[in-house]
Parts: structure tokens; sequence; C-alpha cells
């Protein structure tokens, strides 16, 4: 893989973490000022993001990228989403399961499809926008009640 292909499919990989916010974040509440909140996050993610993505797989911290992932996604829920602390977190868990999920299923294609790279870029990402899409229209929408989630033991 060529350093412009890595750094792409980087940044499709950084890309995939705040789609994933957003369609968790699309069914709750939203707090005032929501549009200068929702740039201001999403700015500000990839911006801290990208550089931790870029830098940690190669130097054995996969741990950290991991941890910068989550604590971003529960700073922009907080920022975003009108609900407990609490829900933030449960809902950037998600965020997480859904985008390593993605990622795991991108790599399996593209390796399973080595043979020809741009079928395997074109495969993986459609299995990732159909996963996305899925979550979206089922999971995502269904759990929250009346805009917040409502955390207690079963979950």
């Amino acid at each position: 893989m060529t350093a412009l292909a890595s750094h792409l499919w980087e940044f499709w990989r950084a890309a995939g973490l705040w789609f994933a916010a957003l369609l968790f974040l699309w069914p709750l509440r939203r707090r005032e000022n929501f549009r200068l909140r929702l740039a201001a996050g999403l700015a500000g993610g990839v911006l801290l993001h990208l550089p931790v993505g870029l830098l940690s797989p190669r130097s054995g911290l996969l741990w950290l990228v991991f941890l910068v992932s989550f604590v971003l996604a529960v700073g922009f829920f907080i920022l975003c989403a009108d609900i407990s602390r609490s829900a933030a977190v449960y809902c950037a868990a998600w965020v997480m399961v859904l985008y390593h999920l993605s990622c795991s299923l991108a790599m399996a294609l593209r390796r399973a499809l080595d043979r020809w790279p741009l079928t395997a870029g074109i495969c993986a990402a459609a299995a990732v926008v159909l996963l996305y899409l899925i979550v979206g229209l089922t999971l995502a929408r269904w759990m929250p009640v009346k805009g917040t989630y409502q955390i207690g033991p079963r979950q």
C-alpha cells in the first residue's frame, strides 16, 4: 500500500468514527446552538483524532487510539446532546462498537479481495455504508426514549 493510500485509509477510518457518532446523535435531544456545537465538535474531534490515528498504530499504541476515540466521542455527546454524562458514556460505547465493527469488516474484505485492490476498496466501502445504514435505521433510532437514554441495570 502506498503512503497516499495509507493516509486515505486512516482518514476513512477517522471519518467512520464521526459518522457513527452522528448516527447515534441524530435521534437525541439537542442542546441550544446545536449547529455551532455540532460544527465545533466535529472539527475539534477530527483534528484531535487524526494525528493520534496516524501515529499510534505504527508505534504499537493502538490502545491509545481506542482511548482517545472514546474520550472524544463522550465529549462530542456532552457538547451536542442534551443528555446526562452517563448517557453520553453509554452512547459513546455504542459508537465505539459500531466503529470497530465497521473497521474490522472493511479490513476483512480488503484482505479477502487483496488481488483486486479497486474491487476490495469498493466492496469494503459498500459493506461499511450498508452496516451504518442498517444501524442508523434500527438500533440508533430505537434505543433513545423521547430523545434521551434510560440508563439502567439492563443496559
